[in-house]
């Protein structure tokens, strides 16, 4: 163990032991709330876009089974754009995706402090103690909520008042989030409510005539390198996908950093069926929802294809992250890493078989 991981522990040991002692959780304020006793809620999801989609299955129950609930976020300049489009959250603020403490944890105070809250998510579920130092800025008479963690269930049920229960790693963290709300609030688990991003006329407008054909998106980009769907693995797989769909375009897409690369790709490739999409997130939303197909490696863009019921191959590393983060009760393929290490360990021509596998099968499906 090195000095700065035991510093860090031993960090984490005091900052639980002071919210213990300055607001422990309690008996009393374990028993399950009336909807009518909520007035308003703040979720803690400074994280990733596709943390923020998976999330969304809570806020949509709130809406349902609270009535005239107020539902606020605190965000990161990640997932500020989709979180600014939902018109069920009533105010946001925004800090970047960072572990350490800064300055902007000073405006999370004064955001939070001037609301009131009744009760307040922490959903995000790493390094966790600056999710308990913010749970803390709502005050002593919020209820503060939290994803269990195996290893620390006792430190977190001090601190907390309620733990939702996650399976890991045999649980889909959609999943979790929709036992959140019935877990704090005496109101019904509804299976129904699901995983939604918000996409406006004018994105779905400037999306309408990206192709006059059909189309399947594929996604190069991601947030870890080693997810990446890099160039060398890309163009065989889109050359054989047009070679045997010819119905079909595939439009390239790519996050702001990747876009030399995907004109390399398109350069290489070397057909009008196959061209460059890079523009805004919420652009990006409007083109999934259209698209036929979304083939991607394991990021944001499974998750916004699952809340618009598109199917997907999706590209993994390992079997874990299929579970609990895979495409979400729509129609997919998986492909693992032969390596675990590298998504271009994957393939191509198991990519391309899997596309047209499931193109095929969805033709069969009943209407």
């Amino acid at each position: 163990m090195t000095w700065r991981k035991k510093l860090r522990d031993r960090l984490r040991e005091i900052t639980y032991s002071v919210a213990t002692g300055w607001a422990s959780s309690k008996p009393e304020r374990r028993i399950k709330l009336r909807p009518d006793e909520v007035k308003r809620v703040v979720i803690l999801r400074y994280d990733a876009i596709g943390d923020y989609i998976v999330t969304t299955p809570l806020i949509a129950w709130l809406k349902k089974y609270v009535p005239g609930v107020e539902i606020d976020v605190i965000g990161s300049t990640r997932n500020k754009a989709l979180i600014d489009l939902d018109s069920n959250i009533q105010r946001a603020m925004f800090i970047q995706a960072k572990h350490g403490p800064e300055a902007s944890w000073l405006e999370v105070r004064r955001f939070m402090k001037e609301r009131r809250y009744d009760v307040v998510f922490a959903t995000v579920v790493e390094r966790m103690t600056k999710a308990l130092v913010m749970s803390l800025f709502a005050g002593r008479a919020a209820r503060r909520v939290a994803v269990e963690h195996i290893q620390r269930r006792r430190t977190y049920a001090e601190a907390f008042d309620f733990l939702i229960q996650h399976d890991q790693p045999l649980m889909h963290w959609v999943d979790t989030f929709k036992h959140a709300g019935p877990s704090v609030i005496d109101a019904p688990y509804d299976d129904t409510v699901g995983p939604y991003v918000t996409i406006t006329e004018q994105a779905r407008r400037s999306v309408q005539h990206v192709s006059d054909a059909p189309y399947i998106v594929a996604n190069i980009s991601a947030q870890q390198r080693v997810k990446r769907w890099n160039e060398a693995s890309v163009i065989p797989c889109i050359r054989e996908l047009i070679d045997h769909q010819k119905e079909f375009d595939v439009l390239i897409m790519c996050g702001p950093s990747d876009v030399d690369e995907a004109h390399a790709i398109v350069n290489n490739v070397n057909s009008s069926r196959c061209r460059v999409f890079q523009r805004s997130l919420p652009e990006a939303c409007a083109l999934i929802e259209r698209a036929r197909m979304l083939i991607s490696p394991d990021t944001a863009a499974i998750h916004i294809a699952s809340a618009c019921s598109v199917p997907t191959v999706g590209l993994y590393l390992e079997q874990a992250n299929v579970t609990e983060w895979g495409p979400y009760r729509t129609p997919a393929k998986i492909l693992l890493s032969s390596d675990g290490r590298t998504i271009d360990a994957i393939d191509p021509s198991l990519v391309a078989e899997a596309a047209v596998s499931l193109l095929n099968e969805l033709v069969m499906m009943p209407i």
